[in-house]
């Protein structure tokens, strides 16, 4: 009787532990093999205004590809016809209008063909926000042939249509029509008007977005347009000595100058830029030609630019002389 008792509670574990073992190998295959191919079911829109629109979802035990699909009509989703592929579980979508509603699914990319599709979220990305300041201006005034100011900015808004820039000599602006110089769809303006040498002109930009919102006005800024250097030795098309000095008067402001000797002659073929930073107006400055390789009998040109040619974003002035060909004796 005791040894048939040991028995029967011997084959009741052993039956057991054949049930765990079982249970953690279903459980096992559930988490390895299906969860990853079930589509996604938390599709979910995190923004929609001004033609953005932004989707995520979550999707822990896949690592693959994803297809996301954009159509305008729920019933024309269809597997091949996709709008991008992407591995973030998260896009930024720009949209062509305000009022369009738009359908979205995700689908992934399982075993070499097209998953299901995940839950359909729509919206459409109206037109809530005005536009706001532009920032990080540039602005370069030019007296080389023509007096002009070229400035551009920056906007992070995608639905920009135009911008209007205005101004005046005070930067109190009223933003009125006789402060309008330009309405422009892009982000750079070459202003042209009449310019007084040394004085400064203010600007200020306003945003309009597609859907007719204005945006606030850009804080002003200023530049104004500087004198020109002059050469005033050799003059144009003069012959001179090899040894011969280039003398120039330097302009008004104490900016930077570059002095610019070339030669197109492949036998002498000079090109050399002399930085001179002048410590007054109106400086006279020589420049001793023997330090340039010149060879008689070849024609040379010469120019002085002053101002920074840097371009980083700010506002800088540059003129010009003209251009002075001489020939070495």
């Amino acid at each position: 009787m005791l040894q048939f008792r040991r028995k029967a509670i011997l084959l009741v574990f052993s039956f057991s532990l054949l049930l765990f073992f079982l249970s953690c190998e279903r459980k096992e295959l559930i988490v390895d093999s299906d969860s990853s191919k079930l589509p996604v079911s938390d599709l979910k829109i995190d923004y929609a205004y001004d033609k953005q629109i932004g989707l995520s979802w979550n999707d822990a035990d896949y690592d693959g590809f994803y297809y996301l699909y954009k159509v305008e009509d729920e019933d024309s989703l269809v597997k091949n016809n996709f709008l991008k592929v992407t591995r973030d579980r998260f896009v930024d979508i720009e949209v062509g209008d305000y009022d369009t509603k738009y359908f979205f699914a995700v689908a992934k990319f399982l075993d070499g063909d097209f998953g299901e599709f995940s839950n359909i979220v729509s919206t459409n990305a109206e037109n809530i926000y005005r536009p706001n300041a532009p920032s990080i201006f540039k602005s370069v005034s030019n007296n080389f042939d023509s007096l002009f100011i070229y400035i551009d900015w920056t906007f992070r808004e995608i639905d920009i249509a135009f911008s209007k820039i205005y101004r005046n000599e005070t930067g109190n602006f009223e933003y009125t029509e006789n402060e309008l110089i330009g309405k422009i769809n892009g982000y750079t303006f070459f202003d042209v008007d009449d310019f007084v040498i040394g004085k400064n002109y203010y600007y200020s930009i306003i945003l309009f977005d597609d859907g007719g919102l204005e945006g606030s006005p850009s804080i002003p800024f200023s530049n104004f347009c500087i004198d020109k250097p002059e050469i005033i030795y050799p003059p144009d098309e003069a012959e001179i000595g090899i040894n011969d000095t280039i003398i120039y008067k330097t302009s008004s402001y104490n900016l930077q100058h570059q002095i610019r000797i070339t030669s197109e002659n492949p036998i002498s073929n000079v090109d050399e830029t002399i930085f001179y930073y002048p410590e007054s107006e109106f400086e006279i400055v020589k420049i001793p030609l023997d330090n340039y390789r010149m060879i008689s009998g070849i024609t040379y040109e010469c120019y002085v630019v002053a101002g920074e040619t840097d371009y980083s974003p700010k506002h800088n002035q540059l003129s010009k002389t003209k251009t002075h060909r001489f020939k070495i004796k």
